[in-house]
């Protein structure tokens, strides 16, 4: 088979392909696959160019050639044009119906027998068992290269003198950005039809609202700068030391759904909307974790001075017993301090009662008790100089009576003369 033959594969099977095609050529058979198409001619105008310039097609059987609607594509035209197709199978795989009354060569089991029949194939050699067949490598080389020029300067001249307009099959680069020219003409190219609905979906998202933890959309940004944005404020959330994030932190204001930093903005507006002139000094829940707000911070101040305050010794007009909200210590100490200030006559207040024994810095209640009245056990009006002077001075006995009384010095009802 004198001309050019173009090699049909899938693009899983394309390590495969150049293997065959440089074995083919090394043996002097002029092959032609897609890879030598130039940066930014339209895939299939020269595809199409290149199968009806060529004599031939060689198809390479595998899983995922037979699935493929580019192959099949290929082989049909090739068909259609009167082509000779030779198929090869590569991979065992169930062959479909317009392509199975074709016979194949078998390159699975014996890679070297099959390349041999494929060659004597193409070049119109009869194998039989007493024929030596020429290995690849002893072929001429310049015809072929002279031939394959000639057919590369062919295939760019068609390309020019067609028409621009046809559809564009590019080889999609898993990190292809969004905007890139290439995704605005896919054909039915599976890859490109992929990565531009993943472009769509890019475009149109709300970014403000995609969850940190999204992955599917956050992996895979495509240079697409809304995204690029949301993923390194992510990144950012993702890496706070929450546990030290502040009332206010602007990484608070947008959480998404990321747990840590939710609890710690929900922590925040519990703490602003906190009245701390009622939280008591033990709530360790609200108290332990002031996130540096002030209002906070005074209580838990306020609450650690309270804790530390030796009751026992405090004064009774301390200004901590102002506040003691449920604090038992400072709530012991505040009834104590009111109950002190609250008796007037400390005169009566004997120097063993229990009050005295905490007195709270109260000047009252630390003065010394007073001794009573000393009492004359007895009295004699016999004795004029200790009797008072009204009674000394009295006209009859009732007068001497009532001055003893008020005097507190009564003992009997008698006064005057023996």
């Amino acid at each position: 088979m004198n001309g050019q033959i173009f090699i049909s594969y899938a693009r899983v099977d394309g390590a495969f392909a150049r293997k065959l095609g440089n074995d083919l050529r090394t043996a002097g058979i002029d092959v032609w696959w897609d890879v030598k198409i130039p940066p930014g001619v339209p895939w299939d105008v020269a595809v199409e160019n290149t199968i009806n310039a060529s004599v031939g097609l060689i198809v390479i059987y595998s899983p995922s050639s037979v699935k493929s609607d580019e192959v099949l594509n290929e082989v049909s035209h090739a068909m259609g044009r009167g082509k000779r197709v030779l198929p090869v199978l590569h991979i065992k795989c169930d062959v479909p119906m317009r392509l199975s009354r074709l016979h194949y060569i078998d390159l699975t089991s014996d890679y070297a027998s099959g390349l041999h029949q494929l060659i004597d194939t193409l070049t119109g050699a009869e194998s039989s068992p007493g024929k030596t067949i020429r290995p690849p490598g002893k072929r001429a080389l310049i015809p072929v290269i002279f031939a394959a020029a000639l057919a590369v300067a062919m295939g760019l001249w068609i390309w020019q003198a067609s028409s621009p307009d046809h559809n564009l099959r590019p080889r999609i680069d898993p990190k292809i950005r969004f905007d890139d020219p290439a995704l605005a003409n896919c054909g039915d190219f599976a890859p490109c039809l992929e990565r531009r609905t993943r472009s769509a979906l890019l475009v149109s998202t709300d970014w403000r609202g995609v969850r940190y933890d999204d992955k599917a959309l956050l992996d895979d940004c495509m240079g697409y700068q809304l995204c690029i944005g949301r993923m390194q404020k992510a990144t950012a959330i993702v890496s706070t030391d929450w546990t030290k994030a502040r009332v206010g932190d602007p990484a608070l204001a947008d959480c998404m759904s990321f747990p840590p930093c939710v609890q710690r903005k929900n922590r925040s507006a519990l703490l602003l909307s906190t009245a701390w002139k009622t939280v008591p000094y033990d709530d360790k829940a609200l108290l332990g974790d002031c996130m540096m707000l002030q209002p906070c911070l005074d209580r838990a101040q306020r609450g650690q001075a309270l804790v530390a305050k030796d009751w026992t010794k405090v004064l009774f007009d301390d200004p901590l017993l102002a506040d003691c909200m449920s604090f038992p210590g400072c709530v012991q100490a505040s009834a104590q301090a009111m109950k002190l200030t609250a008796i007037v006559d400390w005169r009566k207040v004997p120097a063993n009662d229990p009050l005295r024994k905490n007195c709270m810095g109260l000047s009252r209640c630390l003065e010394s008790v007073p001794e009573p009245p000393k009492v004359v056990a007895a009295f004699d009006c016999t004795a004029e100089a200790h009797l008072p002077r009204c009674c000394r001075d009295a006209k009859n006995q009732q007068a001497c009576i009532d001055c003893k009384r008020k005097q507190g010095l009564l003992q009997n009802d008698y006064c005057g003369p023996n």
